[in-house]
């Protein structure tokens, strides 16, 4: 049985956990991220986007969670703020975002 990957967001950060065939849930990866509020997975299951209030979005790879990427918002972009909901599109291409 494939083991099933959790990932949860608060203020400090992201976490990653695996839950296993004996259903015992464990972390695997966390990262660092400001004022986290919301994630979305992609579709292979290897990347997480999060978004909240440090006015960007955060690509994070899930095995270790290492940083692939930062997507920064400035004054200049379409909206600022809080970022509320992230979504991929069903093959990843794109990202949507809420602020």
């Amino acid at each position: 049985m494939r083991d099933i990957m959790i990932a949860s967001v608060s203020g400090n950060g992201l976490q990653i956990f695996e839950v296993d065939s004996m259903s015992e849930l464990r972390p695997t990866a966390r990262s660092e991220v400001p004022g986290a509020q919301c994630l979305s997975w992609n579709h292979t299951n290897q990347v997480v986007a999060v978004g909240g209030t440090s006015d960007s979005i955060h690509l994070v790879q899930v095995h270790n969670g290492g940083y692939l990427s930062t997507i920064p918002f400035n004054d200049e972009d379409a909206f600022s703020g809080v970022v509320r909901a992230v979504a991929f599109s069903n093959n990843s291409r794109y990202l949507a975002s809420s602020a």
